[in-house]
């Protein structure tokens, strides 16, 4: 949906999935901004029900204070796309007042459409950045790291975001729709304007925040997750999904 009206896809494909959303019974979206877009395609009985995290007593174990070993200042965990400002991060991380930090990007794909960008940072990097390639256990780095980045034209529920609050990563992310049902800006995390200078000034923000300060923010970012993106607020948005379509017919 991101792309269908960019004419990102192939018009067999954007045909189908024209075809597809205008003559289902019910369409479950999972992100705000597809909301309008379903709309202008004509969907209906639209359906919205965001990700949601699996908490186990892990992972929040030693998070909401600095006793477990947090050796990564910042996280960026992500796909390498256009639409999220990776070149934001590799700037800010040159600053003078960054250089003693440990950072890292995870996200690297062999072989993606997106290969230029990937060698974009590969080129550019700064040494207090170490890059990596995607990973399916995510969780390796969460526990590690202090802060997650995401300045991003969509930031609303985004399942690495959402991982990483649930083991108390504190989020930096643009201020883009819907970002305040996640974030609460100097509660559990930091948001910023959608600009490179805001979001610069808030990676510092966040690296030169106290101790005591940290902690109430980790602790509140696994607080959020545990309230309103649990796997029990999903399992109840999916029986009122179930209960809207009409029984079969057997």
């Amino acid at each position: 949906l991101l792309y269908f009206h960019k004419s990102g896809y192939s018009i067999i494909v954007r045909f189908s999935m024209w075809f597809c959303y205008k003559f289902t019974s019910i369409t479950w979206y999972r992100e705000l901004y597809m909301k309008p877009k379903l709309e202008k395609i004509g969907a209906k009985n639209l359906f919205f029900l965001h990700n949601a995290i699996k908490m186990d007593n892990t992972k929040s174990q030693g998070n909401g204070n600095l006793k477990t070993k947090k050796d990564i200042t910042f996280l960026w965990l992500n796909r390498v796309i256009p639409e999220r400002r990776y070149e934001w991060f590799i700037e800010a991380l040159k600053k003078k007042e960054l250089k003693n930090t440990v950072n890292y990007l995870v996200g690297l794909i062999p072989n993606s459409v997106y290969i230029k960008e990937q060698n974009f940072i590969k080129l550019n990097k700064p040494e207090n950045l170490t890059i990596e390639e995607y990973t399916q256990v995510p969780s390796d780095y969460f526990k590690r790291a202090k802060f997650f980045v995401l300045p991003a034209e969509v930031v609303f529920a985004n399942n690495a975001l959402l991982e990483a609050m649930s083991y108390g990563v504190v989020p930096l992310v643009s201020n883009q729709p819907g970002v305040e049902l996640i974030v609460e800006h100097g509660r559990n995390g930091f948001i910023f304007q959608h600009k490179y200078k805001d979001f610069e000034k808030n990676l510092m923000d966040a690296y030169n925040l106290e101790d005591d300060r940290y902690s109430e923010f980790s602790a509140a970012a696994i607080d959020k997750i545990i309230t309103d993106f649990s796997e029990e607020n999903y399992i109840m948005g999916i029986k009122e999904l179930y209960s809207r379509l009409n029984p079969l017919p057997y």
